[in-house]
């Protein structure tokens, strides 16, 4: 079923690269009065507690533990204080839901390896997080297979970038963490997903092609162990989208969703 999926031809002018430098530049600005603003932040609560996370992963000497003869692993774990695994995992073991946080955690910590691990590091790359969200918004021109000129869809993403620059939550929060992460991610998983569904309701394919499938199983998990929330927002979203599919058969819609 391939052929029902085409890959897009881009037809790029002058007003898309102007239209890319003015949401690009517009993204910076937000992030330069986000980080004038609560760049000082001092750790609270959930804040503190990842900051120690990426702290301990960053100051680990080594990644696995040293098993004695006859001990078990998990105890091994248990008692290795500086290892790389058992500051991954013990937070986990203590509360399983932070599995749902694991990419972000990662990602401060490859950051901190580059930046340093100080709290005003990891504020600073909760600010540029949340400046990424508005950028990605507006990108939407570029969602379509024809990437001519469009007044409508460049007014379009506009508005979606200068609602998320002065969304209230989207700044009051922007100092504080992974949230913004989870955010991000999950603006991308509804951008990669939409993109990728519509070609079924245009085509009324009842397949997906295997790189569409690994594609969607990929962006949708970077999304789900970004930040909990996702898991109760992207799956139902997602069944309720190929539900909704115009042009399909509820038939093949059931297909879709259950098999």
């Amino acid at each position: 079923m391939d052929e029902h999926f085409e890959r897009p031809q881009l037809y790029w002018s002058r007003w898309n690269w102007l239209y890319l430098l003015i949401i690009g530049v517009a993204a910076v600005l937000v992030f330069y009065w986000r980080i004038q603003i609560f760049g000082d932040l001092e750790p609270r609560g959930d804040q503190a507690f990842l900051a120690w996370w990426v702290k301990g992963l960053v100051n680990s000497n080594h990644i696995f533990p040293h098993i004695d003869q006859g001990e078990r692993l998990i105890d091994a774990l248990a008692r290795d204080e500086t290892g790389f695994l058992t500051q991954l995992l013990r937070p986990i073991y203590n509360s399983p839901t932070e599995l749902f946080k694991i990419i972000p955690i990662l990602a401060y910590y490859g950051t901190a390896q580059f930046f340093g691990d100080s709290y005003s590091n990891q504020v600073a790359m909760s600010i540029f997080t949340s400046a990424v969200i508005p950028f990605i918004l507006g990108l939407f021109p570029f969602y379509y297979k024809s990437f001519g000129v469009h007044l409508s869809r460049f007014a379009i993403g506009l508005i979606a970038l200068f609602i998320a620059s002065t969304s209230v939550y989207l700044h009051f929060f922007s100092g504080w963490g992974i949230h913004n992460s989870g955010v991000l991610t999950l603006v991308i998983a509804v951008m990669v997903s939409s993109g990728i569904l519509s070609k079924l309701g245009k085509n009324h394919a009842r397949w997906i092609p295997w790189r569409y499938v690994i594609g969607l199983f990929l962006i949708n998990g970077l999304a789900l162990y970004s930040f909990k929330t996702n898991l109760f927002l992207l799956p139902p979203a997602t069944v309720f989208a190929l539900f909704a599919l115009p042009g399909v058969k509820w038939q093949q819609k059931f297909t879709l969703v259950f098999c």
